[in-house]
């Protein structure tokens, strides 16, 4: 006898999609927030009075806010190059990184750089190697989630009287990765005013925009832009190149905070719903593994459900009820499988002593049965099995007792679905899992049962009387 190939080739071909289909993602570290701040002021040919004053402003503003911030003032280029791939490694998925930069800044032949305090640059041709590309500071912004690259680099260029080039001051314009905002003091080409207070006029108008409870990031700069616009006499303007994906916020308020606490625990939901989907996975490619060792010895191919039982008697003892359920059904997608392992889960969690009694009518459709938070476990089988024999055609069995599967009287239901037409059994046991059931309130006790009526597959939810 010999395993239906076929079946067991869509089975495992699901098990190894499952990952990439379902949107499985890695774990994120949503909390971290990093930031590297730099700020060069002394420049020995050219000095500027605020950048300093700038960076430990903002290094200052993005501590209260929860970052683990690197802050270099007069930093050369050996110390600006090592802080940065130090940024990049601080960095963990599904982070937010700050980068900002306060100083001198050229572009040469449409890249830009920042200038350390101790560049010598004679020539256009020497900025390569005596200057901080800002392509190298996007490069380690990979695994962020959130990433903003701030310049305040738009100061005159002192060494444009050596350069080739005729015209045009200021920075170069940059497209944003995904998931990163760009961000300049004035618009691309144009530059900016050191300014005359103890901050630039710039970092000023961002530092008041981001202490702003709840107020999101896009409009933070555009605040701050405004600002800059009206305190320049329209001279000045900030502009921003975005391809964020995400919502991010300096400073939550008490509303998104309490959002924010909602979607944390929804990723944690998802990432548990997640890892319990990688391990009836593994489950299903382990018991793979093993039919192809003993096919021989299984059911003849074109038999279904013996096919599938002969599968289910060799791995007792190593499923649970969501994979015994994908194996007998054969199910066919992701969201399937996922359906499986959400209802498993939501059926676990009771308190106190519950049971979950499955059964067929006679037209072989499904039945099932949850009874939850009862303080007896006998009473729990017994409230389960009485309304599921309200309408089954033969006697049900329990195969879930206080989320421990049960699998020998699931294989015992198992041969009593192989009297019925496969797809037929496979439907209505899937969609009596979505069918959303209604609902009443007995106090003391609660239930769930799912049946079918007139040939429909339902699901309706009741609530049973406290017994001790």
């Amino acid at each position: 006898m010999r395993i239906d190939n076929h079946v067991l080739a869509r089975l495992l071909l699901v098990c190894a999609l499952s990952g990439a289909a379902f949107g499985v993602r890695p774990l994120l570290a949503a909390e971290q927030r990093v930031a590297l701040v730099i700020g060069n002021s002394v420049y020995p040919a050219a000095p500027l009075r605020n950048p300093g004053n700038d960076a430990t402003a903002m290094a200052a503003m993005l501590r209260t806010m929860g970052f683990d911030v690197m802050l270099r003032t007069n930093a050369t280029q050996r110390e600006m190059s090592r802080a940065i791939s130090e940024f990049g490694k601080r960095l963990t998925l599904g982070g937010t990184a700050v980068f900002y930069f306060a100083g001198h800044g050229v572009q040469v032949r449409g890249k830009n750089f920042l200038i350390p305090v101790d560049a010598e640059i004679e020539t256009e041709g020497a900025v390569r190697g005596e200057a901080v590309d800002v392509d190298h500071v996007l490069d380690q912004l990979g695994p962020a989630q959130v990433s903003m690259v701030i310049l305040d680099a738009c100061r005159n260029n002192p060494f444009e009287a050596r350069f080739r080039r005729v015209g045009g001051g200021g920075l170069a314009q940059i497209d944003a990765p995904k998931g990163t905002l760009v961000a300049y003091a004035t618009a691309p080409g144009e530059v900016a005013a050191d300014g005359t207070g103890s901050n630039g006029l710039y970092t000023a108008a961002l530092l008041k925009a981001m202490d702003v409870p709840g107020r999101r990031v896009e409009d933070v700069f555009l605040q701050a832009r405004i600002e800059v616009i009206r305190e320049s006499g329209r001279q000045q303007t900030p502009w921003e190149s975005s391809s964020l994906t995400a919502d991010f916020r300096f400073r939550p308020d008490g509303k998104t905070i309490a959002a924010d606490a909602r979607l944390r625990r929804a990723e944690e939901a998802r990432l548990e719903l997640q890892h319990e989907m990688e391990k009836l996975r593994a489950e299903l490619i382990k018991i793979g593994a093993l039919v192809e060792k003993t096919s021989t010895t299984l059911a003849p191919a074109g038999e279904e459900w013996a096919t599938r039982i002969a599968i289910l008697e060799k791995s007792r003892g190593q499923l649970n009820l969501s994979a015994s359920l994908a194996i007998l059904l054969n199910v066919s997608n992701p969201e399937e499988l996922t359906l499986l392992v959400s209802f498993e889960k939501d059926i676990s969690r009771s308190g106190w002593a519950s049971a979950f009694a499955m059964g067929l009518d006679r037209a072989g459709k499904t039945l099932w049965a949850n009874a939850v938070r009862y303080k007896n476990r006998l009473f729990a089988r017994e409230t389960a099995l009485e309304f599921c024999a309200k309408g089954a055609e033969s006697p049900c069995v329990v195969v879930l007792e206080n989320g421990t599967f049960k699998d020998k009287e699931f294989l015992e239901l198992a041969h009593r679905f192989s009297e019925f037409d496969a797809d037929t059994v496979r439907s209505a046991n899937l969609q009596s899992l979505i069918t959303p059931p209604t609902e009443t309130q007995t106090p003391g006790a609660a239930g769930a049962m799912g049946t079918n009526v007139g040939g429909q597959p339902w699901a309706a939810r009741v609530s049973m009387s406290a017994r001790e």
